[in-house]
C-alpha cells in the first residue's frame, strides 16, 4: 500500500490525532500537560504514591460536555489491581464516602451504590488479566472497535511490568519494558488514542518522598512517551506531579521547575483541584 502523500492530505486524514483529551485537573492543564489523542504518556511513581488513583480519576471524570455527562471512551487495562480493589476505589471516587464503607455497601448489595458505580463507569471498559501480553491487549482493543464502532479515545496500561511484550526476561527486563513502550506508542497512532501507561520508580527514588527526575524512571524507557509525569508524596494529604518530559509544553527532566500539587485522601480515594471545582 502507497502511504506517501502530501502533509496536508496526511493531516486531514487523521484530524483527531494530536486534539487533548478533556482537562481533569486544572493545575496539569495550566503547565500546558496535555493527554493527546494518537500519542503516549508514561506516569511513574513509587509504589503508593497515588499514579493508579491519577490514571482511575482521569478515566472517570474525562468529559467531553463540560459536565453533562459525554464521558470519554476508555479502556482500562488493570492488570495491578484487581476487581474488588479498583471497584472499591472507584465507587469511593464516585458517592465521596470512605472506600471500607464502600466495600461494605457493595458487599451488601446496596442498590444506590450499585446504580451510582454502573452510572459513573458505563463508559469505561474494564479488563483485569493479570499478565496480558501485546497481542491480547491488540486484540481487546480491536473487538471494543468492532462492539462498539470506534476504538476507544484513551486507554490505560497498569502497569508496563505486568505486560509482556515478547522481549529477553519479562517484567522489569529493559528489552521486555522497550518493546511494550514501542507497541504502545504504535497501537496510539493506529487507533488514535491516548495511551497512558504506568511504571515506577528506581533507585533512591522508591520511597516516593521527593521528586523524580527523568533518569529516575526503571528502565529509562523516556524516548517513546510525548508526556512524562513523575508523582511523589510532596507533604502529608499532598500529591506532587512533577512534569520531566513534555513535547508540547513546558517540562524540566530535573523534577524541579514544572511541578503541580494535588490535595488526596488514598483513603477516600479523594482527589482535589479538578476542572469546576
Amino acid at each position: 500500500m502507497i502511504q506517501v502523500q502530501t502533509l496536508a492530505l496526511s493531516m486531514r486524514a487523521v484530524k483527531d490525532r494530536g486534539l487533548p483529551l478533556p482537562v481533569v485537573f486544572k493545575g496539569l492543564g495550566d503547565v500546558g500537560a496535555l493527554f493527546r489523542r494518537g500519542q503516549t504518556s508514561l506516569v511513574c511513581a513509587a509504589s503508593g504514591a497515588g499514579k493508579s488513583m491519577l490514571a482511575m480519576y482521569l478515566a472517570l471524570f474525562q468529559d467531553y460536555s463540560d459536565g453533562e455527562g459525554y464521558f470519554v471512551p476508555t479502556m482500562y487495562f488493570s492488570a495491578d489491581s484487581d476487581e474488588s480493589t479498583f471497584g472499591d476505589r472507584a465507587t469511593a471516587a464516585i458517592v465521596g464516602k470512605d472506600t471500607y464503607a464502600v466495600h461494605d455497601l457493595l458487599k451488601n448489595d446496596d442498590e444506590a451504590t450499585w446504580k451510582a458505580q454502573e452510572e459513573a463507569t458505563s463508559h469505561i471498559w474494564m479488563n483485569f488479566n493479570p499478565s496480558p501480553d501485546m497481542d491480547y491487549i491488540y486484540n481487546e482493543v480491536e473487538a471494543y472497535c468492532f462492539a462498539t464502532g470506534d476504538f476507544p479515545h484513551f486507554i490505560v496500561i497498569d502497569n508496563i511490568m505486568d505486560v509482556n511484550a515478547g522481549g529477553e526476561g519479562s517484567g522489569m527486563g529493559m528489552d521486555n519494558l522497550y518493546r511494550a513502550m514501542e507497541g504502545f506508542h504504535t497501537l496510539a497512532r493506529e487507533t488514535g488514542a491516548h495511551i497512558m501507561v504506568l511504571h515506577h520508580a528506581t533507585g533512591p527514588f522508591v520511597n516516593g518522598d521527593f521528586p523524580i527526575p527523568k533518569d529516575g524512571i526503571m528502565g529509562k524507557i523516556d524516548k517513546k512517551p510525548r508526556l512524562i509525569l513523575t508523582l511523589y508524596k510532596a507533604a502529608d494529604g499532598i500529591m506532587g506531579i512533577c512534569v520531566v518530559k513534555n513535547s508540547n509544553g513546558p517540562a524540566d527532566a530535573k523534577a524541579e521547575g514544572v511541578q503541580v500539587q494535588v490535595p488526596w485522601n488514598p483513603a477516600r480515594s479523594w482527589m482535589s483541584g479538578l476542572v469546576g471545582q
